[in-house]
């Protein structure tokens, strides 16, 4: 068990699992869109087929608030990110990455520079 998936990485999958469940939201009531989320994810064809609604539902029963908290925490940085590189900010370092795609799935300056640090 200690060559699995889950145990390398839990953390970040049920992080990329919360942005997968609301990118299936109707575009005019997401929060947040995650093109990549569901290749990091396993399982994300069953979540997939479940749906927006019975999936935040499903884990409102694990964690209230928990899929709201990791939503909003994600616009938030993202709209922080976004407003910097307008005020020319010119680089970004993203401490313990998991699966954040936000150098990807953003409109950010091509010029940006982008640093991941994660542990390994």
């Amino acid at each position: 068990m200690s060559d699995s998936i889950f145990r390398k990485d839990g953390t970040a999958q049920g992080v990329a699992k919360q942005r997968l469940i609301e990118s299936l939201a109707k575009a005019d009531k997401r929060v947040i869109y995650d093109p990549y989320a569901e290749k990091f994810v396993l399982g994300a064809g069953i979540i997939k087929l479940m749906g927006h609604k019975l999936s935040v539902w499903i884990t409102q029963k694990f964690a209230a608030g928990f899929h709201e908290h990791l939503i909003s925490r994600t616009r938030f940085i993202d709209d922080l990110l976004e407003k910097s590189t307008a005020n020319e900010v010119e680089q970004y370092v993203i401490l313990g990455a998991g699966y954040d795609l936000r150098a990807h799935r953003l409109n950010l300056p091509s010029t940006l520079k982008i640093f991941v640090v994660a542990k390994r």
